[in-house]
């Protein structure tokens, strides 16, 4: 798989990762909802799992990335001013929910 169909891919599930927070609950941010943060956590890390299985581990850490982005594109675009306002930290605080899929992947990886 090339690395940008993998950057792709890596948005489209740090956005998963914070549009299943809603459906699962009443709060927009995963780190507001126990249920929202699990399932994100899951989403990410099964993701990054069939990424270790496919690819190198470029091609993890290209995915891991890409999902920070999507996640911080996400609450940004679809966050309320709060989110806007306190972009440059969620910007370090989002890195927090990559070190699960990080370290599934890592383990994973061939």
């Amino acid at each position: 798989m090339n690395k940008v169909k993998i950057f792709l891919l890596g948005i489209v599930f740090g956005v998963l990762s914070w549009n299943v927070c809603p459906l699962v609950s009443d709060r927009f941010e995963p780190f507001d909802t126990s249920l929202g943060l699990v399932v994100g956590q899951i989403i990410l890390s099964v993701a990054a799992l069939c990424m270790s299985l496919r690819s190198n581990y470029i091609g993890l850490l290209i995915l891991i990335l890409a999902m920070h982005f999507g996640q911080n594109i996400y609450a940004y675009a679809f966050g309320g001013s709060e989110q806007r306002a306190w972009i440059g930290l969620g910007l370090l605080v989002n890195l927090i929910s990559l070190v699960i899929p990080l370290g599934t992947g890592v383990l994973c990886t061939n």
